[in-house]
C-alpha cells in the first residue's frame, strides 16, 4: 500500500475523499535530494517512496486534467504535518497500575496495586 514516507498516511477511499493525493519521489537528482531533507530521517534514502499532497502548497499543483493532480516540475515540500499515528499528546496525565510493596505493621509486607498518574515525557517527532 502506498503511504506517506514523512507523516505516515496511506492512500485509502477516506484521504482520497479529502483531496490527498500521493506523489513518487522524482527522479531529479536535485529535487530528490530536497524532498529527502524534508522527510528528516536520519540516513533514510528513498526507493520507490512517495509523500502526500498535505505537505505542498497550492501553487506546487498542476490540476488542469481533471482525471489526475500532478505536481509542478521542481516542486518541493513545505509543509510539516505530524505523524499523527505515531504522535502522544504531550503532557497528558496518565495513569498505570503499578505493584506497590508495602509494610503493615499488623499484617506484615503485602503486594497492593495501585493507580499512579503522571505526565508522560514528549516524544521526539519522526
Amino acid at each position: 500500500m502506498v503511504s506517506c514516507a514523512a507523516c505516515g498516511c496511506s492512500k485509502t477511499p477516506n484521504n482520497k475523499s479529502l483531496g490527498i493525493t500521493h506523489h513518487r519521489f522524482p527522479k531529479d537528482s536535485g529535487t530528490r535530494t530536497a524532498w529527502t531533507i524534508f522527510v528528516n530521517k536520519p540516513g533514510w534514502l528513498p526507493g520507490m517512496s512517495f509523500l502526500c499532497s498535505q505537505h505542498f502548497a497550492e501553487n506546487c499543483f498542476d490540476r488542469s486534467s481533471k482525471m489526475k493532480v500532478r505536481l509542478i516540475q521542481n516542486a518541493c515540500p513545505t509543509i510539516a504535518v505530524s505523524r499523527l499515528k505515531y504522535v502522544k499528546t504531550f503532557n497528558a496525565p496518565c495513569t498505570k497500575l503499578v505493584n506497590d510493596p508495602t509494610n503493615n505493621m499488623l499484617t506484615g509486607p503485602s503486594n497492593v496495586v495501585k493507580e499512579v498518574t503522571y505526565n508522560e515525557e514528549p516524544t521526539p517527532e519522526c
